[in-house]
């Protein structure tokens, strides 16, 4: 066990060695990913994330996983940007979302305090849970608005047609649509 938590402690400090350093509105800046910075804490969230969820002992393999991950994590956002490019991060519309959702968890949880907590138990600080909340939020309106633009105006606009239009053999490959009635 102790040579697991070594392992780990060197992986992060091999992790963070790769990554170059600079302060962003009060945050440590680790990395860039598409244009995105990429926060220490966000680092170490999909590190603890991927070291849980699997057996990597290895350093350069456990560093690759993580840089895929961030890579995917950012790939919504940069289709949103090219495609839409008024859904922002900072938008006030995607900000007044996130305080709605947090503060939906802190009643869900019963206090800040106890929502706090689940955060920590879950490896979470309050600024990457709003930063995942945001993404959640723009994932949610792009995909929205790209099924409206994708489907406007053909026999793909309800489910039924579109499931009618993939049995026929029809492919489409997408991290997620959500086509409704």
């Amino acid at each position: 066990m102790k040579h697991r938590i070594l392992a780990a402690l060197l992986v992060a400090v091999c992790l963070l060695g790769a990554f170059s350093g600079c302060a962003s509105k009060g945050k440590r800046v680790v990395g860039s990913c598409a244009g995105y910075d990429v926060l220490y804490e966000e680092l170490r969230y999909v590190a603890i994330s991927i070291r849980e969820q699997t057996d990597l002992s290895d350093a350069a393999a456990l560093k690759a996983a993580v840089g895929k991950q961030i890579a995917e994590d950012y790939a919504v956002l940069v289709a949103a940007k090219t495609y839409f490019p008024e859904l922002s991060l900072e938008d006030p519309e995607i900000q007044k979302a996130v305080d709605e959702a947090v503060e939906e968890a802190i009643q869900e949880y019963g206090s800040k305090g106890k929502y706090k907590s689940f955060l920590k138990e879950n490896n979470l600080t309050e600024h990457y849970a709003r930063l995942l909340l945001a993404r959640a939020e723009i994932e949610l309106r792009w995909t929205e608005k790209l099924k409206q633009e994708l489907f406007k105006d053909s026999e793909l606009e309800s489910k039924t047609a579109f499931l009618a239009w993939l049995n026929a053999g029809n492919l489409g490959r997408t991290r997620r649509i959500v086509v409704g009635d």
